[in-house]
C-alpha cells in the first residue's frame, strides 16, 4: 500500500484509510493482464529502472536515479 508518493517538486500523503468490504464477484482482473511471478516482476523492474537511469545520463545528469518499491 502506497501512504507517500513524492519527488523534488510534490509530495502527497495519505491522511486516512477508510476499509470497505467488497464481494469477490467485484473484483476482476484487466482484460489484457499477464500472470507473473515475483522473480519475474523483479526482472523487469531492474531494467526499468536501468532505462530511467541511461535516460538521465543522456539529458546531462549523473545517471542516479532512486526508485523505491513498496512492500
Amino acid at each position: 500500500m502506497v501512504m507517500v508518493i513524492e519527488n523534488q517538486r510534490v509530495k502527497f500523503y495519505a491522511t486516512s484509510i477508510e476499509y470497505i468490504r467488497i464481494k469477490d464477484s467485484e473484483i476482476a482482473l484487466p482484460k489484457i493482464a499477464k500472470m507473473t511471478t515475483g522473480e519475474e516482476y523483479m526482472v523487469k523492474l531492474d531494467e526499468f529502472r536501468k532505462r530511467m537511469q541511461e535516460q538521465f545520463r543522456n539529458r546531462g545528469g549523473n545517471g542516479e536515479v532512486i526508485i523505491r518499491g513498496g512492500n
